[in-house]
């Protein structure tokens, strides 16, 4: 597994309504199989380098096989304004990790 082959859309600060979908795909842009996997996530600051697990609800799109699965973003991945990297893991027995993905928090007026 090695990209995700989607962007993360930017998301306002508290922004959780909509669930972000995300496809995940190998070095040559094959979709991965990701039937029985669990998915999760760190966040990254690009600023302060802090780093942190992703509170959201991650849930494979189907069965997984088409590569697809779904972000419901918690209160602190969206609680604080910010640009960051987010890297999402694939367990089934052993992990894999997908590549730093740059994403943004966009503070609301």
């Amino acid at each position: 597994m090695g990209e995700t082959g989607s962007f993360l859309p930017d998301r306002y600060v508290g922004a959780r309504k909509k669930p972000i979908t995300v496809t995940w795909k190998d070095e040559e842009g094959s979709i991965e199989d990701l039937s029985g996997c669990t998915i999760t996530a760190r966040l990254q600051n690009r600023d302060t380098d802090a780093k942190r697990d992703a509170d959201g609800v991650f849930a494979l799109v189907g069965d997984g096989s088409t590569g697809q699965f779904t972000w419901t973003l918690g209160a602190e991945d969206v609680g604080t304004a910010g640009s960051y990297y987010v890297q999402f893991k694939a367990t089934v027995t052993q992990y894999e990790l997908s590549p730093l993905i740059p994403w943004k928090v966009i503070g609301a007026i």
